[in-house]
């Protein structure tokens, strides 16, 4: 049994977020009339030191969800069986990444890679709702117009997350040991390592939910009608 939050407590995440959320508007707002975010004058572009480099590279596999979604576990499977991928950062083969969808649309590093093969992993989200708002002060920062509350902004990111996913090869999480063999079979034979410590899915800090022990739909429903009927629908198409 979760200990219940105080009502402090609660208003303090709630507080918070949205504070971060007010931070992000702004900042955005100040590079849509080309201000510089700390009040100085914009340096001008140094000379570049070298070269660029021929982009994108080329790497054999992206697996991409969201955080709390089972990418750090699915990297684990893929490094014991062969393949060179890391979590949130690219190894020889490729990466498992929990922000990867979001990446392509922004000017990060994975932005420089083409893939082979991109697959998606999927966890029930009233399994996800139980950690992922502790994230949602950085999804106040990518997502457009983001959502006051911090439950209903990390619904929403796991809703657009899938939807930008469709037609992708899924590997739901409750049934990894049935979905990655088959996946794996499309992929250059690999041979499996030894693991000396045992795969373990990694356990997070979990979101105040008011002393309940798990989301229920009917809870998301009451706080975010729209974003809980679009998760549920993904949910049954999905899973």
């Amino acid at each position: 049994m979760l200990r219940k939050p105080t009502p402090a407590e609660l208003a303090s995440n709630r507080a918070r977020h949205a504070r971060h959320v007010r931070e992000a508007l702004e900042r955005r707002a100040k590079l849509e009339r080309g201000e510089p975010l700390d009040g100085r004058a914009l340096a001008a572009p140094e000379p570049p030191l070298r070269p660029p480099v021929e982009l994108p590279q080329r790497k054999l596999l992206c697996v991409t969800g969201t955080p709390c979604g089972g990418t750090s576990y699915t990297a684990q499977r893929l490094y014991a069986a062969g393949y060179d991928v890391h979590h949130e950062h690219m190894g020889a083969d490729g990466m498992v990444c929990g922000w990867g969808v979001w990446h392509f649309r922004r000017p990060y590093p994975m932005s420089h890679y083409a893939f082979d093969h991109i697959w998606r992993v999927i966890r029930h989200p009233l399994r996800v709702m139980e950690t992922l708002p502790i994230f949602s002060s950085r999804f106040a920062n990518v997502l457009d117009d983001p959502p006051r509350d911090p439950v209903e902004c990390a619904l929403r990111w796991w809703v657009e997350t899938h939807e930008r996913l469709e037609g992708v090869p899924t590997i739901r999480l409750e049934r990894l040991d049935a979905d990655l063999p088959g996946l794996l079979a499309e992929l250059p034979a690999r041979e499996a390592r030894a693991v000396q410590a045992p795969i373990r899915r990694s356990k997070r800090r979990r979101w105040p939910q008011d002393g309940r022990d798990a989301w229920s739909w009917a809870d998301l429903e009451a706080l975010a009608p729209e974003w809980a009927a679009r998760a549920r629908a993904l949910t049954e198409a999905l899973l």
